[in-house]
């Protein structure tokens, strides 16, 4: 039995979503479609800071994208060379997503 515990809504949907008024309000209808079962919703492809601000009115309860760091290896992410990512919303978040997707 396959029983998902995160939905996780694609780059090309938040894009949509943030420059179509009908696509915006079918995006808050999803999120408040997946609280309602309780599971937890991924936001994925924000970005810059205005997205992310458009993107956080909806409340995901997690928020993916370029504003935060482009696509690295286990090893980088785990040990960053700038150690200001370390211990940051985004670190464990990152760690979440790593563990629920690949179950490491």
């Amino acid at each position: 039995k396959f029983t998902p515990d995160i939905v996780k809504l694609d780059r090309g949907f938040t894009i949509k979503a943030l420059s179509d008024s009908f696509q915006n309000q079918l995006m808050n209808n999803v999120i408040q479609l997946v609280h309602s079962i309780n599971l937890k919703i991924c936001v994925e492809g924000v970005e810059n800071k205005e997205e992310l601000d458009r993107i956080s009115m909806m409340h995901p309860d997690y928020v993916q994208g370029y504003y935060y760091s482009k696509p690295c290896r286990k090893e980088e992410f785990l040990n960053p060379e700038d150690k200001s990512v370390a211990g940051t919303k985004f670190h464990i978040i990152g760690l979440f997503l790593i563990y629920v997707f690949k179950g490491e």
